[in-house]
This record gives structure tokens, C-alpha cells and sequence, in this order.
């Protein structure tokens, strides 16, 4: 087979896990790492017709799905609050933290959950994550920690009991008519062609969440002395 390394190539979307998903209402959760493209790709699942929660510069969020949602003072609360989903909407997301308990402990209260685990380049997360100075000064703490939490996503997809679609943020950006193609089949969705083109649009829009993704200024990266 010959490759073109100018032309995108024809490719298959990416399902894994164990979980098969049922035809019918289902919910969607959206998962990946901080600065990771999860917020663009709630904007196309909910211009696909799911919603996905208010956007705030971009952000398509449910704010209190992200915060410790089944512990013993909440849980009754993101019950009710799910009940309530489930009554208002036959498909609906939501974004949840990429840390493993969370999206397992979410999941298997959701009505028939399907999963998008969203991954980056890891040297973008780390040239991104060195500018706001989260998990470490230096390239090698920085990978170190995002090397980790990518395991946890994959630990996730490979043995949890939901149908999980695995998506490249940056073919989502390159060829965003292809991806959404993807993540509409997946859902089981029939979007007609304008909700195609909005979804596909609102990946590159120049607002919001890729607005404050434009990196204008390149603070100074220590080297691996620290120096």
C-alpha cells in the first residue's frame, strides 16, 4: 500500500472495551487530561444534538459533575440530578475528571453509558503544561505525571465495562469532518449535514476554549538541572 504524507488517510474509528451499550436513550461521558481537547469535543458531541451542559468560554460542562461527585455528601444529590437528566433528554453528556474512580463510579449509574476517551500528543501537554506550571518546572516532571495519568485513561478503556471511543485530539483538529463522522456513528446518532458542519466548525472556532488554548507568550523552561 502507498502512503501520501500530505493527505490524510482513510481510518477507522478506534472502539475499545469490554461493554457493548444498548440501542436506545444512552448517556455520553467525555473524558481526558487537562488541556486536553475534552472541551472541544463536548462542543461537537453537543452540536450533534446530545447536550453536554452550559458553555462558559467555551467550556460545555456540567460544573457539578466534576467535583468529587459520589461521595457520601453528594451522592444523593448527582442521583437526583441524573434522574432529572434522564427524564429531560433521551441522550445526554457530560465531562467528568480523568482520574480512574470517578469516571467508573459515574458510569455505572448512567443509563447506558458510552465513554470518549479524548488523547493529545503528549509533547503538546507538556509544552502547555510547562506554561501554566502544573506538575513541575522541568519537561521530565511534567511528562512524568501526564505519562501517568494517560495509563490511568488507558487502564480505563482497557478494562472497564463501557463501549469507549478513543479520539486524537489533534486528527480532530486536522480533520474534524472524519472524527465527527466517528463519534456520531458510535452514539448512534443521525445528524443531518448542518449539524455535521457546526459540529466540525466549532472544533477550530477562535474563541472560548481554543482562545485560551493560543499561546502568545513562551515562559522560560528550566532545563533538567533546574537551572
Amino acid at each position: 500500500m502507498t502512503y501520501s504524507f500530505t493527505t490524510p488517510q482513510p481510518v477507522a474509528p478506534l472502539i475499545v472495551g469490554s461493554g457493548k451499550g444498548k440501542p436506545g436513550p444512552k448517556t455520553v461521558m467525555i473524558a481526558g487530561l487537562p488541556r486536553g481537547g475534552t472541551s472541544a469535543t463536548a462542543a461537537v458531541v453537543d452540536a450533534l444534538g446530545v447536550p453536554v451542559g452550559n458553555s462558559h468560554d467555551g467550556h460545555c460542562e456540567f460544573p457539578e459533575f466534576k467535583a468529587d461527585p459520589f461521595t457520601h455528601k453528594s451522592s444523593s444529590a448527582m442521583m437526583a440530578i441524573m434522574a432529572r437528566m434522564d427524564h429531560d433528554f433521551d441522550n445526554w453528556g457530560l465531562q467528568v475528571w480523568h482520574q480512574l474512580a470517578p469516571i467508573t463510579a459515574i458510569g455505572h449509574n448512567l443509563r447506558n453509558p458510552h465513554l470518549i476517551l479524548v488523547f493529545r500528543d503528549l509533547a503538546a501537554l507538556v509544552q502547555r503544561h510547562l506554561q501554566t506550571g502544573e506538575y513541575g518546572d522541568t519537561p521530565r516532571e511534567v511528562m512524568g505525571a501526564i505519562h501517568e495519568q494517560q495509563s490511568h485513561l488507558w487502564h480505563v478503556a482497557r478494562n472497564g465495562r463501557f463501549p469507549t471511543l478513543l479520539v486524537s485530539f489533534e486528527r480532530l483538529r486536522t480533520t474534524p469532518d472524519i472524527v465527527v463522522l466517528h463519534i456520531a456513528e458510535f452514539l448512534g446518532l443521525e445528524p443531518t449535514a448542518e449539524m455535521l458542519a457546526d459540529a466540525a466548525a466549532r472544533v477550530n472556532k477562535q474563541g472560548g476554549y481554543i482562545k485560551q488554548q493560543s499561546e502568545h507568550e513562551y515562559p522560560e523552561v528550566k532545563g533538567e538541572s533546574g537551572e
